[in-house]
């Protein structure tokens, strides 16, 4: 024990000045008192004070009491254990018991331990145990395999150089003597890809290293699915091929017999096959028709071999998002020009556009791929069956289309384009649309007058960012955003329009691009070109040129990529056109953000979400949060009977995109949902998700012994297989060779009684001693 002062020597005269400073001046307070106290209370009132106020003193100088010790710290034995579904599996066969007798691998390297474990003890061990279990993917946890309830291992996916970085980081202050890795060396997933290390880096030359393999080294002969390959998104009415890799393992002898392949949904049969496979690995196709819409849960069964030991790898599910079939345009052409093919072949560059031409025939109008004769709809639900349609003039179809019912229809939700049909060059005026018509257009006009200036394609401002211009902007001045640069886009680029109709845009209107030309008088005039509006629900579109199949067809200059690149951007106005047409715009609202529909069990689910405005800016001052719950009515499985609420947070340096990490789910369907704070609240589309019972855990049938050596020797350790019959009693030996004497630390124990409360304690009971006795007599 030894007492050190921290306050600097060259202050100790200041000090002692003040301690007899403090009690001259006490003394002297005491000494003019009237009344004055007894002598002995004088003389106890000026202790008391003086003991104070030199404890004051005192602290300042700063004492400090330390007392130096040795502590002993027992030598660690760790244990670190896989923590993944692979080593749940049950495998004793090759332990010579049947696979319903056996240990899983888990229950095996358990059983290991607690062998060591009572052996040492035998030996009056002096050290301890600490039991670690992860997969590198997730943190490590410490247990005991004398808990209560100790969980099988059930996390997906396994990175073990991470595993054993992170051991290295928990066990960094622990005397750790030697260190044991059960695992059946399986990895299924890289992790945060950190480096090994060495043992001296990790844990010291003198920390005895073994990795310990766990499950059958060999293989048992085993048949499963790999490389499974379909598409994720298929639209109904459409053949979908699912692709696969029948890979046999471990065999022993060529094999003979037929194996059978089916792709089912629930005990429904979609598809299968049957093959005599020629070598190891044999590749194969299922077609099927996406026929009803929704996620749709299959399933890929492959007949077992004779006696096979693992079954649960002879099985695969899949999910597959059948979305609504093609969106179905119409498109009325009573006069069929070079205007009607150009937009024939931009939806046939849609995949998700399927156009029908209507033009008219000798007796009337007809389908123009089958000529059979088209009977209009008469009605708001005949006009339902499509998604939009395109009027290429309405002086012909006066007689034929029922304009009050497809008012109707567009205020349900039909998209609808109307251009002016291509007549004769001479003709200056054509006549207006029919009343119903006209109320449902963007634009106004009291007639419709060709103008012959030559106008020039130009984005309005206000437009450049709408979806039907995406893709636009001039490819030097594109910003990060996508929308178009100061100059505008390279249509105005292309040549300018012969005839442009005199109309005006309605206040409620969205005008996207204007005929910027100049009169003979060197007026300059901007007339609407393309407009938007909205009749009820639907989507009105107005085209007031002429010849916009030139747009598409000339290419400025000859060689270079501005040739192909404005000839790109002409046929991409049109197809963006057809397709917000059908589809409209879906930018504002609560949406997910790249989410999959199909997770495995046990795997961590992270989904991303998005909120934005009407003009499909973030919204940024509110966060939305997400519902998981049961599937809707009407579909497979049992519902859920508790909803549960999950908060998103927002991602740094992404504004407008928030994410949340779901815990493992079990299998089965759920439902998602984007709720936002509001009144009422904002509320995104319901969408489904599935987690299968499938897990790429359960396709690890054997021990990577290869891999297991070549770890052991990059850490300088040793490598055993628990199916060798020696392990346990070679484990032992390297054991009884470590020296588990406990580590000596010599501690310090210090106090500084000013610092605390027990010093605070002592002047206030010195100085309320004194008030006391002042008060007791009477002393002011």
């Amino acid at each position: 024990m030894s007492l050190t002062w921290t306050t600097p020597v060259w202050m100790w005269p200041l000090l002692l000045v003040l301690a007899a400073g403090a009690v001259i001046w006490t003394i002297r307070v005491y000494g003019r008192t009237r009344p004055g106290p007894p002598p002995s209370l004088g003389r106890m009132l000026v202790a008391l004070r003086v003991s104070a106020l030199l404890l004051l003193v005192v602290a300042l100088a700063g004492p400090v009491l330390s007392r130096f010790f040795q502590d002993q710290r027992p030598a660690v034995l760790a244990v670190v254990m896989e923590d993944s579904a692979s080593m749940g599996l049950n495998d004793g066969g090759w332990r010579g018991e049947s696979p319903a007798e056996g240990p899983s691998r888990w229950q095996a390297a358990l059983n290991l331990t607690a062998r060591i474990d009572s052996s040492l003890n035998a030996r009056d061990w002096a050290g301890q145990t600490i039991y670690l279990r992860g997969n590198g993917l997730d943190p490590l946890r410490r247990f005991s395999p004398a808990d209560p309830v100790v969980t099988d291992p059930e996390a997906l996916g396994t990175d073990l150089n991470h595993m054993m970085a992170q051991t290295g980081d928990f066990l960094a202050a622990e005397p750790v003597r030697a260190l044991m890795l059960l695992t059946d060396g399986q990895e299924t997933r890289l992790g945060p890809g950190r480096a090994l290390g060495s043992r001296a880096q990790r844990w010291g030359d003198a920390t005895v290293l073994s990795v310990l393999g766990v499950g059958d080294p060999q293989g048992a002969a085993d048949r499963l699915i790999r490389d499974l390959r379909y598409p994720e998104t298929v639209y109904a009415g459409d053949e979908a091929v699912v692709e696969l890799s029948l890979t046999h393992r471990f065999l022993t002898e060529k094999i003979s017999d037929p194996v059978t392949v089916r792709l089912k949904e629930g005990g429904r049969v979609l598809a299968d096959t049957t093959l005599v496979p020629e070598g190891i690995t044999s590749r194969l196709e299922l077609p099927f028709q996406a026929e009803t819409e929704g996620l749709r849960l299959l399933t890929v069964e492959v007949s077992p071999l004779d006696n096979e030991r693992f079954l649960a790898n002879n099985k695969v599910s899949l999910a597959v998002n059948v979305r609504r079939g093609r969106s179905q345009v119409l498109l009325l052409a009573p006069r069929p020009g070079w205007d009607t093919r150009f937009l024939a072949q931009a939806a046939l560059a849609e995949s998700r556009i399927d156009l029908t031409v209507v033009r008219r025939g000798p007796e009337g109008l007809v389908f123009a791929d089958s000529l059979k004769a088209w009977t209009p709809p008469v009605s708001r639900s005949d006009w339902a069956r499509w998604d939009g349609v395109v009027l290429m003039g309405w002086q012909d179809l006066a007689t034929q289309v029922d304009w009050t019912q497809l008012a109707r229809a567009v205020e349900d939700g039909l998209g609808l384009m109307v251009m002016p049909e291509p007549g004769p060059v001479l003709q200056r005026e054509i006549p207006v649309p029919p009343e119903e018509l006209s109320a449902m257009l963007p634009v106004t006009f009291t007639r419709l007058r060709w103008l012959d200036d030559g106008f020039v394609a130009t984005a309005v401002a206000e437009g450049r960012g709408h979806p039907v211009l995406r893709g636009m902007a001039a490819p030097e001045e594109t910003p990060a955003g996508g929308m178009a640069g100061s100059r505008g886009t390279i249509l105005e680029e292309l040549p300018p329009l012969r005839r442009i109709l005199e109309v005006q845009d309605k206040p409620e209107a969205m005008p996207l691009l204007v005929g910027r030309g100049t009169s003979r008088a060197g007026e300059t005039s901007n007339l609407p070109l393309l407009t938007l509006g909205n009749q009820g629900q639907g989507r009105v579109i107005w085209y007031g040129g002429r010849r916009l199949w030139e747009q598409v067809f000339w290419r400025p200059g000859t060689t270079g990529d501005d040739q192909v690149g404005t000839g790109q951007a002409g046929e991409r106005l049109l197809r963006n056109i057809l397709v917000w047409l059908a589809a409209g715009q879906q930018e504002s609202g609560l949406v997910f953000s790249g989410r999959r529909p199909f997770y495995q069990e046990g795997e961590t689910i992270t989904l991303s979400a998005q909120w934005r405005d009407m003009r499909g800016q973030p919204v940024l001052d509110r966060r939305p949060s997400l519902v998981l719950k049961s599937q809707p009515a009407g579909t497979e499985g049992e519902p859920l009977p508790v909803e549960r609420t999950f908060a998103l947070e927002a991602v740094t340096g992404q504004p407008g995109l928030t994410q949340v990490t779901l815990p493992a789910l079990p299998p089965g369907h759920y439902a998602l949902q984007l709720v936002g704070p509001g009144d009422p609240p904002v509320t995104g589309s319901e969408e489904s998700l599935v987690v299968t019972a499938y897990s790429v855990e359960e396709t690890q049938v054997r021990q990577d012994s290869r891999l297991l050596s070549q770890m052991a020797l990059r850490m300088g350790g040793t490598y055993h297989s628990l199916s060798d019959s020696g392990t346990l009693e070679q484990v032992l030996q390297d054991l009884s060779a470590v020296d588990w004497s406990p580590e000596m630390r010599e501690r310090r124990q210090r106090w500084d009684f000013w610092s605390g409360w027990p010093f605070f304690v002592l002047v206030v009971i010195l100085l309320g001693a004194e008030w006391y006795l002042r008060r007791r007599h009477g002393l002011l």
